[in-house]
């Protein structure tokens, strides 16, 4: 077909615009799904603390319990990579002193790697990691238990059953440079100056470290902390000297807790008041 002059002239003005407007369009369809995608891919992390707690009732350490604290981060695909603080309690190894001697010989390592991946959301959520130290590697198998984000199930050693544990999410965390005085009447000058570091859960259990001031390595702590009236209780493992329990109170003072109150032991006989601040 032969078209006129006019007909080529509008054509010619016509076709650029056309050209324009599809490409427009496409850019606009695409565009979206562009985004969409970039938006999927972005993966975020978060930083968290749980409560550890588990009760071997087969093997080496039947009886004992084990408590401890997880902190590291959770990604959005659900990865979990954290350290794990424990201390035993319970029967050990003969020759080997509670909250002091570890290893495969005596009890586990202070410190492990944790992985693994969390699957779902909230209350619908399970869990499947591995904790791994020096010459032993355990398998955490299981889901969540009621609303509040908590953790509960099945730990194995290969394939034997060594009993349960759970994970519970941490609320408060305290930081307190403490010491203390002796009574008159004490049997021993005790003599505790360092600082107490405390991750506490919703139901105040809490499990920490305390770093002597003189710069020899950290202790293992545990205690307690009641939010409700401000009150804490604190036992503090010494080696074979014994435990000190230190109790307390605290009241606000510039911006920073104080707090005062009383300890007994490590040894029979022995008390006195302490002090802290932070």
């Amino acid at each position: 077909m032969v078209r006129s002059v006019k007909q080529r002239r509008l054509l010619h003005k016509t076709l650029p615009t056309t050209v324009l407007i599809l490409a427009t369009a496409i850019a606009l369809a695409v565009a979206p799904q562009v985004s969409a995608s970039s938006r999927a891919a972005a993966v975020t992390t978060a930083s968290v603390s749980y409560r550890f707690d588990a009760q071997l009732v087969t093997g080496t350490y039947a009886g004992s319990t084990l408590h401890g604290w997880l902190s590291g981060s959770l990604d959005s695909t659900g990865l979990l990579t954290a350290t794990l603080v424990t201390d035993v309690l319970g029967p050990m190894q003969a020759g080997c002193a509670p909250h002091v001697d570890f290893g495969p010989a005596c009890a586990l390592p202070p410190t492990a790697n944790v992985s693994g991946h969390v699957l779902g959301k909230g209350a619908s959520s399970s869990a499947l990691l591995t904790a791994a130290g020096k010459g032993w590697r355990w398998l955490l198998a299981g889901a969540a238990v009621g609303p509040a984000g908590r953790w509960a199930g099945t730990l194995t050693k290969g394939s034997a059953y060594m009993g349960t544990w759970s994970l519970t999410p941490q609320t408060t965390t305290l930081s307190i440079q403490a010491g203390t005085r002796s009574d008159a009447k004490s049997k021993h000058k005790v003599v505790l100056v360092g600082a107490i570091d405390l991750n506490a859960t919703a139901d105040g259990w809490a499990v920490g470290t305390f770093s002597p001031a003189d710069g020899t390595l950290p202790t293992v702590v545990q205690g307690y902390v009641n939010p409700q009236n401000s009150s804490l209780e604190v036992s503090i493992p010494m080696g074979k000297k014994g435990t000190i329990l230190l109790t307390a109170w605290s009241r606000p003072g510039f911006g920073v807790l104080n707090w005062t109150g009383t300890f007994v032991g490590p040894a029979a006989g022995d008390y006195g008041t302490w002090i802290g601040r932070g």
